[in-house]
């Protein structure tokens, strides 16, 4: 596999919080201050495996810490993301949170991998469960979500339906209203008031990644975006090494949210005193060869991976 460093810092923004408009200056502040925000380094080296030119691969990790304040708690939104700079296009697979796998012999929900063993843990129930050669992370604080809407004066949305929380004296109406940062995290939290179904808050998200990008390509928001920088810096924690993005500089024009492709891992929930989201062992594999085709792991990769994990767990 061909292999480049590049930087995904401003592409995960874009994806989670909206805001490739400005890249440049984004860039630059990362080539500046680099140190501040390097992330825990994964695999044998850091420099990204790409099997298509211009195109990567890595999964954004959304953390939620007003459910758990310790470094490793569990991820409340796992997105696997796959951009190609030429066409622009950007595809996300979710995986609700309580998809069963098995993680160290034992059956757990796809977010406890995070608890256990932090983003590495997260890359291995991946990699295991979709079949696919993921190995970079980039993980999100979903505070930044309030502070990046606070940021930019507001964020419209269109919601699906009422949300209130009384604890914090919010209330978003059906329809259209535009929201603070505190109302926009409610917003993106909200599960319950969607009908109770992981399904509707992951599609409600994708919805709001896509308007959030919109609002921050206006004009108004270049001014802004100096600010939002330090609040991705402060937020954000990956293992993709800082490199230079120069050669891609050119090729940003092609993005919009019209080419942000989203959609869920198939499969159905099922309750035996444990909601559980069961993986479609027919439909699973027909998604993996549309979006990831190629970056499957044959059966001699993922034997010798599993091997290598026993042993480095027997060590341990």
């Amino acid at each position: 596999m061909k292999k480049r460093a590049v930087i995904v810092f401003f592409i995960s923004l874009a994806l989670f919080l909206g805001g490739y408009f400005g890249a440049g200056k984004f860039l630059g502040s990362l080539k500046a201050t680099g140190s501040d925000i390097k992330g825990d380094e994964l695999g044998k080296n850091n420099v990204i495996e790409q099997n298509i030119p211009d195109e990567f691969l890595f999964v954004l990790l959304g953390i939620d810490k007003e459910v758990s304040t310790t470094d490793h708690q569990r991820s409340d939104t796992i997105m696997v993301c796959k951009v190609n700079f030429n066409s622009g296009n950007v595809d996300i697979l979710s995986v609700p949170r309580d998809t069963q796998i098995r993680l160290n012999g034992n059956i757990h929900k796809v977010n406890a991998a995070h608890a256990y063993e932090g983003a590495k843990g997260s890359l291995k129930a991946l990699r295991d469960l979709l079949g696919i050669d993921l190995d970079y992370y980039v993980e999100v604080d979903f505070d930044s979500v309030e502070h990046i809407v606070d940021a930019m004066g507001g964020v419209e949305v269109d919601s699906p339906a009422e949300i209130n929380v009384e604890s914090r004296h919010i209330h978003i109406p059906k329809g259209k209203s535009k929201l603070n940062g505190d109302e926009a995290l409610q917003y993106v939290r909200a599960r319950h008031p969607l009908g109770g179904s992981d399904e509707a808050r992951i599609e409600n998200q994708h919805y709001f990644i896509k308007t959030l990008l919109d609002q921050l390509l206006s004009p108004s928001n270049i001014t802004k975006m100096p600010k939002m920088i330090d609040i991705f810096k402060k937020d954000v924690k990956t293992n993709i090494p800082l490199g230079d993005m120069t050669a891609y500089l050119t090729k940003l024009s092609n993005f919009s949210s019209s080419k942000i492709h989203s959609y869920i891992l198939p499969g159905e929930y099922k309750d035996d005193g444990i909601s559980w989201y069961m993986a479609d062992e027919e439909k699973l594999p027909e998604i993996v060869d549309r979006l990831f085709a190629e970056y499957k792991l044959d059966d001699q990769t993922t034997n010798r991976e599993n091997k290598e994990d026993e042993e480095e767990s027997q060590n341990n």
